[in-house]
């Protein structure tokens, strides 16, 4: 499995913004700790990842349906899809 450092171009990055760039990688089983860190950053990914299956529209699901997950900013989107 590819991780963040497998696709992140660090060294670029180092270059452009200094070496005080603090990177942190985690992996699926750390979503509790990244929610904990930021917390509207699960939500973000799931927004995502419902995005991409309404636009791909490989299963038939109502884009509406997880409507009140998005109005609440819920962290727990992940969860309903």
């Amino acid at each position: 499995m590819a991780g963040l450092s497998d696709i992140l171009p660090k060294d670029q990055l180092i270059d452009r913004f200094g070496t005080n760039l603090v990177l942190e990688e985690y992996g699926k089983s750390a979503l509790r700790t990244i929610g904990n860190k930021k917390p509207l950053g699960p939500f973000g990914l799931a927004a995502n990842v419902w995005n991409i299956i309404v636009l791909k529209g490989r299963n038939p699901v109502d884009p509406q349906q997880l409507a009140h997950y998005f109005e609440a900013a819920d962290p727990n989107l992940h969860l309903a899809i």
